[in-house]
């Protein structure tokens, strides 16, 4: 579901929709995020009721620390990359249009694509 969201924010942005595109890159980190979780909780749905509703978060930070990631995040690679896209907030669908520049999008969709997607799956 992550690679198909990211396609999506590959149209938004090629439509010059930024706003649009560095929102559903933060969806699609969650997303991805997740799936993680599940694969090392060996579940096919994430649990978001378990442990009284504890799971339900869409804190990025706090994603990579239930999917056992936080200690991994090598300085000299993949921090960087971390810093690019992980300062979205759901509540981005809110704000006005005309926020986020092409540049910022841009560097979301391709930090996305080419190093934090491929490093989750190989966490997986």
């Amino acid at each position: 579901m992550a690679l198909e969201r990211l396609k999506d924010a590959r149209c938004l942005f090629r439509s010059r929709r930024y706003d649009g595109a560095a929102y559903l890159c933060g969806y699609v980190l969650e997303s991805a995020l997740k799936a993680c979780i599940c694969e090392r909780l060996h579940v096919s749905v994430y649990p978001e009721t378990a442990f009284q509703g504890r799971l339900k978060t869409h804190e990025l930070n706090d994603l990579l620390l239930l999917a056992g990631l936080n200690e991994e995040l090598s300085p000299e690679k993949h921090l960087k990359n971390w810093f690019v896209v992980s300062d979205w907030k759901p509540d981005w669908r809110y704000r006005l249009p005309g926020i986020v520049k092409r540049k910022d999008a841009e560097d979301r969709i391709r930090v996305l694509g080419r190093e934090v997607l491929p490093w989750l799956r190989a966490k997986s």
